[in-house]
């Protein structure tokens, strides 16, 4: 991977805890550019990953935001490379108003400029991840479900992506009344930043075997589909006998072909 260079993975190496860096199989789950940009090609690649992960999201920066809301066109291009630390296994929530993760997660920036964002611990908003909505660290979403997040100022996510995963917003306010789920900028007050997604990676950070197991899971839950799929069928061709039965249409002391 791009992303992961080896100056990146020199930067990482300050942030991510000393038992991640000791595995040595880190396994790419998922890639936008490779896999498709979408909700469900996302979940069917990283759900049922049992172990950290680690999502780069590469963008170029569409708009800057000033502290009043007001955004204007970037003139010159302005490519961010910002991500997440995840402790735990990625899952939807089921509502617009829950949330997964640990104290142990974090946010970060590699570019342009090298920051980190660990936990609060005022909080618990650490990852939220809905089909609808999209997905979205350090907040909690408004209750209007819309594919355009622009217009989503009420809430507090330092990183949200839009159900599409191609357009997003990065930004960091001192002043909002939510309490921060992850720590503010220590070098920037405020910034505001609209993206387009130029590439997204998961990266499976839980060491030799992890990655098998996330595919037996797959595979063990697509063999009870087929089956639960073969016994409806079964049922769905006995109850159209007995309606046909009934209706005198089939004669019971006939035998089937």
């Amino acid at each position: 991977s791009e992303n992961l260079n080896p100056a990146n993975l020199a930067l990482l190496s300050w942030m991510l805890p000393e038992e991640t860096l000791k595995k040595k199989e880190w396994n790419c789950l998922y890639s936008g550019s490779k896999h498709g940009f979408s909700m469900n090609r996302f979940s069917s690649h990283v759900f049922k990953y049992n172990g950290p992960t680690l999502m780069i999201i590469h963008a170029e920066v569409t708009s800057n935001y000033n502290c009043n809301y007001h955004h204007t066109r970037v003139s010159k291009k302005e490519n961010l490379l910002i991500g997440a630390y995840i402790t735990d296994k990625w899952r939807s929530t089921t509502s617009t108003r829950s949330c997964f993760g640990s104290a142990k997660c974090l946010l970060f920036e590699l570019h342009p400029t090298f920051e980190s964002f660990p936990a609060s611990q005022r909080n618990t908003n650490y990852v939220y991840y809905n089909p609808t909505f999209g997905i979205g660290f350090g907040g909690i979403d408004t209750p209007k479900s819309t594919s355009n997040i622009g217009s989503k100022d009420t809430n507090s996510f330092v990183i949200q992506l839009d159900n599409t995963l191609q357009h997003g917003r990065y930004r960091n306010d001192a002043l909002k009344s939510m309490d921060a789920t992850y720590s503010l900028s220590a070098s920037r007050t405020f910034f505001d930043k609209s993206f387009e997604v130029l590439e997204i990676e998961v990266f499976g950070l839980g060491g030799e075997g992890a990655r098998d197991k996330q595919k037996r899971e797959w595979m063990w839950e697509e063999q009870e589909a087929t089956k639960r799929q073969s016994w409806k069928k079964h049922n769905s061709s006995e109850i159209d006998k007995d309606i046909l039965k009934m209706a005198g249409v089939l004669n019971e002391n006939t035998k089937e072909p």
